[in-house]
């Protein structure tokens, strides 16, 4: 079985940040989240969730969401 890397989208047709649909088939964002540089923080938060770090920690630390999000 093949596994698969960080950057490489788990979504099939939506936006990884908000769950709506996107335009185009196989981006990761919306035109609402999309942002340069939110790959960054993506695969910053993907890197932390796989080094332990739990899901509202990551999501603090590495910019992908604020605590008022929590």
């Amino acid at each position: 079985m093949k596994s698969k890397s960080i950057g490489q989208s788990f979504a099939n047709g939506t936006c990884l940040k908000c769950r709506q649909g996107v335009h185009v088939y196989g981006c990761r964002w919306c035109d609402d989240c999309y942002y340069p540089g939110i790959d960054e923080v993506y695969n910053d938060y993907r890197s932390m969730l796989e080094e332990g770090y739990r899901n509202v920690d990551a999501a603090v630390r590495s910019g992908w969401k604020g605590a008022e999000e929590i």
